[in-house]
């Protein structure tokens, strides 16, 4: 990715866009960013930290990454699974595989107490999709 600078007023040419190099992840840890809350950097092989610098600050930054998605867990409540049984079993398949992060969405108020139990973290915000048309 080029560097972005395409504001033609004076204040604005010293901020820069670009891809930080996994050499200076580390400086993530110095700004209020989501991984000095997270207290851990992203997967360096599945990952990519795109920055906005101002006078070589940092002042924003987005991850991409390739991350298990966990698609919701269903369940027959008269005849089904537990939701106990079910995410006891995909928190052995995540450790099997040595995943570090997963992600999932739930609705229902027993999974997500259970979840909780089981080490997941209620994240801020809303869930956006977006779907390229190419």
């Amino acid at each position: 990715m080029e560097n972005v600078d395409e504001d033609p007023e004076p204040e604005r040419r010293r901020t820069q866009v670009r891809v930080l190099p996994q050499t200076e992840w580390g400086r993530l840890h110095d700004y209020n960013t989501p991984f000095k809350a997270a207290g851990c950097l992203p997967d360096p092989r599945c990952a990519t930290v795109i920055v906005e610098e101002l006078d070589g600050e940092i002042t924003g930054c987005w991850m991409a990454t390739s991350i298990i998605l966990l698609e919701a867990l269903w369940r027959d409540r008269p005849k089904g699974f537990s939701a106990k049984r079910l995410l006891m079993g995909m928190m052995k398949h995540l450790k099997d595989r040595r995943a570090k992060t997963a992600i999932t969405y739930i609705e229902d108020p027993e999974v997500a107490d259970l979840a909780k139990i089981a080490g997941f973290v209620q994240m801020p915000g809303a869930v956006h999709l977006l779907t390229r048309k190419e």
